[in-house]
């Protein structure tokens, strides 16, 4: 099912910044650098989650390093659109990073 929410919130965020390439074409760049790390964060997340529920407790603490590379993948394109405002906007990315979070709710509100 989250592979499902995934590709649908994708292609909504997709559909929207197209949409809003007509208003500004900085949110729309912004959107799809916001989609694409999420993407990257998520398939991050996937393979090593696995790997930090089977290690014992003690090895725990050396996978401190793969969740701040998760983190540091997500702060990535807000800082690129802090650093480059005249092609990224920062709403877009933004909105582009919360858009899994956004379907999952509005998926959840749909099905109950």
């Amino acid at each position: 099912m989250d592979k499902k929410i995934l590709d649908i919130s994708t292609k909504g965020g997709l559909l929207i910044a197209i949409l809003l390439v007509v208003v500004d074409y900085r949110i729309t760049l912004g959107m799809i650098l916001g989609l694409v790390f999420y993407r990257l964060y998520y398939m991050l997340l996937t393979m090593s989650i696995e790997d930090q529920i089977d290690v014992p407790s003690e090895v725990k603490a050396r996978n401190i390093g793969a969740v701040a590379l998760r983190l540091l993948l997500l702060a990535f394109p807000m800082l690129v659109s802090f650093v480059i405002p005249e092609i990224f906007n920062i709403w877009g990315v933004f909105f582009g990073l919360l858009a899994f979070k956004i379907t999952v709710y509005a998926y959840g509100v749909i099905k109950r």
